[in-house]
């Protein structure tokens, strides 16, 4: 899927590129108004995120034209809290309204929504034989979940929605010369410097995800948080994890998480044993 993003900020425009890349779009920016409507105009989007106050063009001009010729989503991403701003947004043909500061995982989500209901295009998921592909999410599975479940050992029986098992790893690297890369990298764990990037493994023992190296000294739950693996759950998805990973906070509506207890006692009870 193509979104365009029309934002002059360099640093919320370069994070909006570098994130909404690694979600699996593809992404062009557009950092004045003239330019963005240009290709608005010129290319085909799936859809727009446009900021309101903009060099050149304001949101607002690019939008009365665009609705003219086009019905593509777009997506207003802006400072202007005001209620009279987003009803004039609304107004003009906007299909979504978020205020910036914004978080990322709910823009993602917000997009998702557009696009399922935006113009109609191609279908959004092909299936040949057990292969499904998910044009949206850019995701391609061979065997259903059933199948993953019928893979499960049988002491994870008490987890039959589990979609994913996530841990870190670290791999080895040369001390950097730049004394501050030597602080990113050095992680406490190894006591030595790393690059440090999160595994995902489906039941049936495949490895299913992959995030990029992050420096040794970024913690298991930055770097879930940054890398986008949770955008890939769907409400009743369970994730496994070691319990460094104290990311329940960052967990999507109607997802759950287990990780293992702490032992808080000479012995673990019964039913801690079980969420071991």
């Amino acid at each position: 899927m193509r979104i365009l993003v029309v934002e002059d900020d360099i640093g919320t425009g370069d994070y909006l590129k570098k994130g909404l890349g690694e979600a699996g779009y593809s992404v062009d920016l557009a950092r004045n108004g003239t330019d963005g409507l240009f290709r608005a105009l010129e290319q085909d989007y799936d859809a727009i995120v446009l900021d309101v106050m903009l060099p050149g063009l304001d949101g607002w001009q690019i939008i009365e034209v665009l609705r003219k010729k086009s019905d593509v989503p777009i997506l207003f991403l802006t400072a202007r809290d005001g209620v009279q701003d987003r009803i004039h947004g609304l107004e003009l043909g906007a299909d979504d309204y978020l205020i910036k500061p914004f978080s990322f995982t709910e823009l993602v989500l917000r997009l998702r929504t557009l696009l399922r209901r935006g113009p109609a295009r191609e279908a959004d998921h092909y299936a040949i034989a057990d292969l499904q592909l998910d044009v949206l999410r850019r995701r391609a599975v061979r065997q259903d979940q059933n199948k993953n479940q019928n893979c499960l050992p049988e002491c994870f029986n008490h987890f039959q929605n589990c979609r994913i098992t996530l841990d870190c790893t670290e791999i080895s690297c040369d001390i950097p010369k730049s004394l501050l890369d030597q602080k990113l990298t050095y992680s406490s764990y190894k006591n030595k410097n790393t690059l440090k990037g999160l595994i995902g493994v489906a039941p049936n023992g495949v490895i299913t995800y992959a995030s990029k190296l992050y420096p040794g000294s970024t913690s298991d739950k930055k770097i879930v948080g940054h890398c986008g693996v949770l955008n890939i759950l769907e409400p009743g998805d369970l994730v496994l994890a070691d319990k460094g990973f104290l990311i329940s906070d960052l967990m999507p509506p109607e997802t759950s998480l287990n990780i293992p207890p702490f032992l808080m006692s000479p012995q673990f009870t019964p039913s801690e044993v079980l969420k071991t």
